[in-house]
């Protein structure tokens, strides 16, 4: 009967999950109906599930006749995530772009023909952004594997035999968690490689003259970090990749999410032992209230470290499960092997 799983788990991953749940309810009873009829008083062999499985036809067609024939790009597992991301990504362009066009125009004066400048950088950030989650979502799709499409081929010449193994304990995936996961390390790897000043804080004094901009983070801290997160960077990004292509955790890949997770735990205590990242450059700040910045600092501060301590927490507790996963795996694959 491991047959039939595989053929169930090999259809039900090419449909959107809301569909899943039934339509593996009915292609089951509809196999069991069809072995009990061939085979009515015995057990049905590997020949007769093999027979039945070739006859119920390759996992995409039976899949599109559950949820309709479909012609895609961003398949259907990754559907809604796809378009979740795209409203965010727009969403937090137009609200850049817009922030630092306020910011330079209270600098500089406002004039009407700004206005053009702003819907044209607003446009071309949201197509930017639109593009950037396209191209991540079709290599997703593309890499994911059994995403080749099996038209065109004479079902006779499908073999059921070749079906994807149904992943173990601590080995099965959420294609569209592995997407989010690696597009929010791409951002990251953006952000702290390429612009991490526009994370600052402005003020504004009576002076227009002494008006500064004043950074209360200090990126600084994190550079001597810097060559060791970019090696965490590119090996989650290999995960990513590894995983797409797999379509599961294998041993390989867990061991890089442990050492991923290990390193990152280390960096964080040392940032949250380290030097504070919060402080005021010395720069004319006018007519700037310091006891009211000097609180500020306090509360940033204070907030800095509550984030690093919660995020080493979830670390913590993600090295934890992964170890567990990893046990699993390497007992799910003795089992095979032996």
């Amino acid at each position: 009967m491991e047959l039939i799983e595989r053929y169930l788990y090999a259809v039900c991953r090419k449909m959107p999950s809301r569909l899943r749940k039934d339509a593996e309810k009915q292609l089951r009873s509809s196999i069991m109906h069809e072995l009990e009829a061939r085979i009515p008083d015995g057990t049905p062999g590997e020949k007769e599930i093999v027979d039945v499985l070739r006859r119920f036809g390759p996992p995409d067609k039976v899949a599109r006749q559950y949820a309709g024939k479909w012609l895609y790009v961003i398949g259907p597992e990754l559907y809604d995530l796809y378009f979740l991301l795209v409203k965010l990504a727009s969403l937090c362009v137009l609200v850049y772009v817009f922030t630092s066009f306020a910011l330079e125009r209270l600098q500089n004066g406002f004039g009407a023909g700004d206005i053009p400048g702003l819907v044209w950088r607003m446009c071309t950030g949201i197509f930017a952004a639109i593009g950037a989650v396209t191209v991540v979502f079709i290599l997703a799709e593309r890499l994911s594997p059994g995403s080749e499409p099996e038209t065109g081929r004479d079902d006779a010449d499908w073999d059921p035999e070749s079906l994807p193994e149904v992943p173990g304990p601590g080995e099965a995936i959420r294609v569209s968690d592995v997407v989010f996961g690696l597009i929010f390390t791409l951002l990251l790897f953006i952000f702290l490689n390429f612009y991490p000043l526009l994370v600052r804080n402005y003020f504004q004094t009576d002076d227009p003259e002494v008006a500064k901009l004043v950074s209360l983070v200090d990126l600084g801290v994190i550079k001597p970090y810097m060559v060791y997160i970019n090696i965490l960077f590119v090996l989650a990004f290999l995960k990513f990749f590894l995983l797409l292509k797999d379509g599961r955790y294998r041993l390989y890949t867990l061991t890089m999410e442990i050492i991923g997770d290990l390193g990152s735990l280390i960096i964080l205590v040392q940032l949250l032992l380290g030097p504070a990242i919060v402080e005021v450059p010395s720069q004319n700040l006018g007519a700037v209230d310091m006891a009211e910045l000097t609180r500020l600092m306090d509360v940033i501060s204070m907030l800095y470290r509550g984030i690093l301590l919660v995020s080493g927490v979830a670390l913590a507790a993600d090295l934890v499960g992964n170890t567990l996963k990893f046990t699993r795996c390497l007992a799910k694959y003795r089992e095979r092997a032996g």
